[in-house]
């Protein structure tokens, strides 16, 4: 097979639609399909009903003995308050301390972040890279205590923008061929767990929020990642998504024998879901696969968060569910 070299950029955003530039890494095209069909014979994560392995609160605050707790926020924020038992490791030294600390001996390994948007990034990744014993937080420490809820207090909101939304089915992309980069040598498992360990170490840079929605459509790919409830207003007769937003259902259409191909490999692709959590997890997935993709933060609480309440509750933060649990600190 005839091997192309090319140079490959991850282009990731920060605040409102701002570049953050990371160094090219050097990559060779090798059959465009195989890494994708590495992890669809794997389980597919993604669209499996593991994913994105949220956890409650209350379910590791009965088990902090029995589970393994990791604290991916900064050292700071860790000391001004964490679980218990929980350990602070930076991303930079996640995977290597959980292959060095026997991770399957554990029945439930728990990432946590601030409000679960990055922690959700992670579990996907090491689910992705064969630890299928990684749970994510939900909503992360804002559900554990309200000392920790304010950045999710101050984001759920019904958007100014929403005046514009409508109930439109805007049609996908044409089919195109898979943006799949591989380093040269190795076998498929090996470059697929190399690449993983890539963007762990990298980190969640992913800062897609407060956008003004009227132009996302002309700038970025934009997708709803959800169900119908989701996208169309109820009975279609009210604000339904974003101008230019694009249903892909979760757990259907990101699959090969689907519509995944329909993702544009030379535009940027942002995605929402109801809380951000999700979004994470596909946004980690599809930058294995060579995409351009970014998560629109707090997903659909943010956009719609009325609707969320009254029609998606079981999906949306809800502030009268924020636990009580004590937390220690080290400050």
């Amino acid at each position: 097979m005839k091997k192309i070299l090319i140079l490959f950029f991850l282009p990731l955003f920060a605040g409102c639609l701002k570049d953050n530039f990371i160094d090219p890494v050097s990559l060779v095209l090798e059959s465009e399909a195989e890494l994708l069909h590495f992890f669809e014979e794997q389980g597919d994560y993604i669209n499996s009903p593991d994913a994105p392995s949220l956890i409650d609160a209350a379910e590791v605050y009965t088990n902090l003995n029995n589970y393994l707790i990791i604290d991916v926020r900064s050292r700071q924020d860790y000391l001004n308050g964490h679980i218990e038992t929980a350990k602070n490791i930076p991303n930079n030294e996640l995977l290597n301390y959980l292959l060095s600390n026997n991770a399957g001996s554990y029945s439930k390994i728990v990432i946590v972040s601030s409000n679960g948007q990055a922690s959700a990034y992670y579990t996907s990744l090491l689910r992705l890279y064969g630890l299928n014993n990684i749970y994510t937080l939900n909503f992360g420490m804002a559900y554990w205590n309200i000392d920790f809820a304010q950045e999710w207090l101050q984001k759920i909101n019904t958007s100014s923008g929403i005046s514009i939304y409508n109930n439109n089915n805007y049609t996908k992309g044409s089919f195109t061929d898979l943006p799949i980069v591989f380093e040269p040598g190795g076998d498929i498992t090996s470059l697929a767990k190399h690449r993983i360990s890539f963007l762990i170490e990298r980190g969640f840079v992913n800062k897609v929020d407060d956008i003004d929605e009227t132009i996302i459509g002309s700038v970025m790919y934009f997708i709803c990642y959800g169900s119908f409830d989701l996208y169309y207003s109820p009975s279609r007769n009210g604000p339904g998504h974003p101008p230019d937003a694009i249903l892909y259902r979760e757990r259907i259409d990101l699959r090969s024998t689907n519509f995944l191909q329909t993702l544009p490999t030379a535009k940027d692709i942002l995605i929402y879901d109801y809380s951000g959590q999700y979004s994470a997890a596909v946004t980690a997935y599809l930058r294995v696969l060579g995409y351009n993709a970014n998560s629109f933060l707090f997903g659909a609480c943010q956009l719609f968060y009325s609707r969320m309440i009254e029609y998606m509750s079981p999906y949306a933060f809800i502030p009268e569910r924020i636990n009580n649990f004590p937390y220690i600190t080290e400050n």
